[in-house]
């Protein structure tokens, strides 16, 4: 499996990969869920499994207009004080994941080519807590 095989799969399952995430996530790391007052997790997890599509292809294909939304985005979680050092405990949860979910299919290849894009997209959501980018 692959990383645009892994996405299939995910964005086949609907909320259940991003509700198993958020479960993960939260119980790893309680502290996130200071993060997502007032938030409907339930739409949280669908966002989820776009923003990973968004992932895989931005690391793919470096696309500008994906480049520029992801700098929106690390402005909006600025916005909402999660602080950067927040980004490698989200990434283990996600990792963890994504060993869970895909159970079997989970290789130590695929697990590389995920890091690899979470941390191009990280570093480019940084750009947008020091730019303050907006729409």
């Amino acid at each position: 499996m692959d990383l645009a095989a892994s996405l299939d799969k995910i964005l086949a399952s609907d909320h259940e990969f991003g509700e198993m995430f958020y479960d993960v996530f939260f119980e790893q790391y309680p502290v996130a869920k200071d993060y997502f007052e007032g938030v409907n997790m339930r739409n949280q997890a669908l966002m989820l499994s776009v923003s990973l599509r968004l992932i895989g292809d931005y690391h793919k294909r470096g696309f500008a207009a994906i480049g520029h939304y992801l700098q929106i985005l690390g402005t909006r979680h600025a916005d909402r004080r999660v602080p950067q050092e927040m980004y490698p405990l989200w990434r283990d949860s996600l990792l963890t994941t994504l060993d869970k979910f895909h159970n079997g299919d989970w290789s130590g290849a695929l697990a590389n080519e995920w890091s690899e894009a979470i941390e191009a997209i990280s570093q480019v959501m940084f750009e947008g807590y020091d730019k303050r980018t907006g729409l």
